[in-house]
């Protein structure tokens, strides 16, 4: 025997996952609306990692720490999100 009650709870999850999905790629692209990204230098070890997921290029290392550029930030938090040593967090308002 079909249940019903299943099958549409199976369609609304895979609605909804596809929704989150679009709106996490929305944020990738587009960013995070008046989010400022920051390095903390002290616990930033100049691996690279932040540089190389930035979609904006944002992001570089200069003497051996990474600095954000941020005309070009976009807040996505990609780096932050890649970053081992929690050196990159939001850290205030665009």
């Amino acid at each position: 025997m079909i249940d019903n009650n299943r099958i549409v709870k199976g369609a609304v999850i895979k609605r909804v996952i596809a929704c989150l999905m679009i709106i996490l790629l929305a944020v990738s692209i587009y960013g995070v609306a008046g989010k400022q990204v920051a390095v903390i230098s002290s616990q930033c070890v100049g691996c690279g990692d932040c540089t190389k997921v930035c979609i904006k290029d944002a992001v570089v290392i200069v003497r051996g720490k990474a600095l954000i550029n941020t005309d070009k930030c976009n807040g996505c938090g990609l780096c932050i999100s890649i970053c081992s040593y929690n050196a990159i967090r939001y850290g205030g308002e665009k």
